[in-house]
């Protein structure tokens, strides 16, 4: 029975589905081993292929993918995006939100995911009386999150808009677009947003039981 005993190996591909790597054992070029369990605590973000990794070697049968090594830690993965000219939004016909087409945030998580946003900026109301703006986060075009809710505006003011959560609930790995979306009272009504900014953090979460 050989020993069991830790490798240095260089990743060549991770499966997010299975959880399982391929890698190449360094100073071996032909040896590889295919569909290696990676640690349950090890997210999928730090696994891209070219990684160094440590793998246990059992001394009678099997592997596991331990962590990675020696790489810059490239998770939690973010992104943000900011837009400081005016852009006027014109509300349409039965309250529906409108996404801000110049500001988005698009990440690819390879595990189960939660995500934290913060979007901060400044409008000026358009219309000559006084009216309420819900402003929320889009994902993939449907809206999540808390609702940030401005009352009363008047045209000609400046108001401030701000929201900062985590969500509650997971997200399986994919691609995902976010925006934020405005929704006024009636058809026709206008808010120019100016100086926004949204931002967007991904952690792991669990995977739904």
């Amino acid at each position: 029975m050989s020993e069991t005993r830790i490798i240095r190996a260089l990743i060549e591909a991770y499966d997010p589905v299975a959880h399982t790597a391929t890698v190449r054992p360094l100073g071996h070029p032909t040896a590889r081993l295919q569909d290696v369990p990676v640690s349950s605590d090890v997210p999928g973000e730090l696994l891209p292929a070219g990684t160094r990794a440590l793998v246990l070697l059992f001394g009678d049968v099997g592997q596991v993918l331990l962590a990675p090594y020696g790489e810059p830690a490239s998770y939690p993965l973010s992104g943000a995006d900011d837009y400081g000219a005016f852009h006027t939004i014109t509300a349409p016909a039965n309250m529906v939100y409108v996404a801000h087409p110049y500001l988005s945030v698009e990440l690819t998580v390879a595990v189960h995911s939660r995500f934290w946003v913060l979007f901060t900026g400044a409008y000026v109301a358009q219309n000559n009386r006084a009216w309420n703006l819900i402003c929320r986060t889009l994902l993939d075009g449907e809206p999540i999150g808390p609702t940030c809710i401005v009352g009363n505006a008047t045209a000609g003011t400046w108001y401030q808009l701000g929201l900062g959560y985590g969500t509650v609930e997971t997200y399986p790995p994919d691609t995902y677009s976010f925006e934020i979306g405005f929704m006024q009272q009636q058809a026709g009504d206008q808010v120019m947003p100016a100086g926004v900014h949204l931002s967007v953090l991904a952690l792991p979460g669990p995977a739904p039981e």
